[in-house]
């Protein structure tokens, strides 16, 4: 395999993994508040097992198990440049989604850009949410 398409089966590996978490996410109500605060924990550490615990710690404490599951799945083999940067994309798309019914079915990225265009077209003037405009969104490409 070519490097260009390993990069590319990563990149896709990365993404669909990021919307299938993002439906169980919007299922069990878990916020992007929440995920900031992994963010934030990851930024502050550079043991991701501890990172994973708290992960855990705080699913247990507000009922969303089956997303960190997910999560924890795909980031265990993960270094913590990937983890970052995979929280941070999370995020971004928790909070471009936010007003938006995600179903079930979404099972890949390209199904879940396909869901935010349709309603984008949907709904003229859909903005997302008024209080995400500007600012830093706790995720850098360095």
């Amino acid at each position: 395999m070519s490097q260009g398409t390993q990069n590319k089966s990563q990149n896709s590996d990365l993404y669909d993994n990021l919307a299938k978490v993002v439906v169980k996410a919007k299922q069990e109500g878990f916020s992007s508040s929440q995920v900031n605060s992994f963010l934030e924990y990851s930024q502050s550490t550079t043991d991701k097992n501890e990172l994973f615990v708290f992960i855990m710690r705080q699913a247990e404490r507000g009922e969303y198990t089956e997303t960190a599951r997910l999560m924890l799945s795909y980031l265990k083999d993960k270094d913590m440049s990937e983890i970052r940067k995979f929280i941070g994309l999370l995020k971004w798309l928790m909070e471009a989604i936010g007003n938006i019914n995600v179903p079930s079915n979404i099972n890949n990225f390209e199904s879940l850009i396909d869901l935010y265009i349709k309603n984008v077209n949907s709904n003229p003037g859909y903005s997302g949410h008024s209080k995400y405009q500007g600012g830093s969104h706790g995720y850098s490409r360095s």
